[in-house]
């Protein structure tokens, strides 16, 4: 297996983005059209800089396939939980696959009073914004383009299956991306096979 990365550092930048206010109820989804993965598998921690968290808000993050022309499409999609504002936030524990060239992005399931995300407003490939809460597995929708921005998120994981193995292709035939386990082992755990380095 090898590592995954998708996104933007979170830190604290010079501007933000809504993702919730509670004037109207309006409900926003952010996509960091910034370094796309670099691996198809699953992205197990999310960090994120939420800029204002005012009330109760739990956030969700999602990654996302571009269709062209500011159309996307949600690949998956899990709960942050009720999140804190004001440092860099850490979310392990998580299953959210992604395939490579997706993207990552957010949005606020359940909304408290106010919620953003830090963001810069140049500097970055941009990011794409649409109202709803899109973070659902098959959303499709049609973004906004803010050319040049940068979301705080961004997202870690791992390959699937032996998919990351860099010397070996096959066992015994087989591609290695297909095996979960070797001789019982999950692929995670072994760093040789044969004798040679995975």
């Amino acid at each position: 297996m090898a590592a995954i990365a998708v996104g933007s550092a979170a830190t604290n930048r010079g501007s933000s983005i809504t993702l919730f206010t509670v004037q109207g109820g309006t409900y926003t989804t952010v996509i960091d059209y910034n370094n796309a993965a670099d691996g198809t598998g699953t992205i197990s921690t999310v960090k994120a800089w939420w800029n204002t968290a005012v009330g109760s808000n739990e956030a969700r993050a999602g990654t996302f396939t571009d269709n062209g022309g500011g159309s996307f499409t949600c690949h998956a999609g899990q709960s942050l939980g009720v999140v804190a504002s004001g440092s860099e936030q850490t979310y392990t524990g998580l299953s959210i696959a992604i395939t490579t060239g997706e993207f990552i992005g957010c949005d606020c399931i359940v909304g408290g009073t106010f919620f953003y995300i830090e963001t810069d407003t140049s500097g970055g490939s941009g990011l794409y914004y649409a109202s709803g809460q899109l973070c659902d597995p098959t959303d499709v929708a049609t973004y906004t383009l803010q050319a040049g921005d940068i979301v705080s998120i961004n997202g870690t994981g791992a390959t699937s299956g032996g998919g990351g193995w860099t010397n070996i292709a096959k066992v015994n035939g087989v591609a290695a991306a297909a095996f979960a386990k070797v001789n019982g082992v999950a692929v995670a755990d072994i760093a040789k096979f044969n004798g040679v380095a995975v």
